[in-house]
């Protein structure tokens, strides 16, 4: 009996950033658990106060939204952002997953132009 099969990579956890909301911190799942991979997930997103032209991005990955259940990916320092009101930055968060478990950040400032790529490495 013959049979096509066809194998799939998919995402193990959840991988989300960290974001101040009314309640403290929380994960913010940027591509969901079972996914395939390659996939890559855009959004935007602000600075926690007015006027910040850096900031720094915590990526983690498990399948919740409180902090301290999920394990910390990597971090990224941001800068060269515009310094704007809060509400009135246009910065675009990206991420992808490659083929090899590879998480790759992208995050544009609309304003200026200003574009900055990392690559973290997720754990087992």
């Amino acid at each position: 009996l013959a049979r096509d099969v066809r194998i799939e990579d998919v995402v193990s956890h959840a991988i989300g950033v960290k974001v101040k909301g009314k309640e403290g911190f929380k994960v913010f799942e940027f591509i969901r658990k079972n996914a395939k991979t390659p996939l890559g997930v855009s959004n935007f997103v602000t600075t926690e106060r007015d006027r910040a032209t850096e900031f720094d991005l915590e990526i983690y990955q498990g399948n919740s939204t409180v902090v301290e259940e999920c394990a910390l990916v990597g971090a990224v320092h941001i800068s060269g952002l515009t310094s704007l009101p809060r509400a009135k930055q246009r910065i675009e968060l990206r991420l992808h997953t490659d083929r090899d478990g590879l998480i790759h950040i992208t995050i544009t400032d609309h304003t200026s132009g200003h574009r900055q790529e990392h690559t973290v490495q997720p754990r087992s």
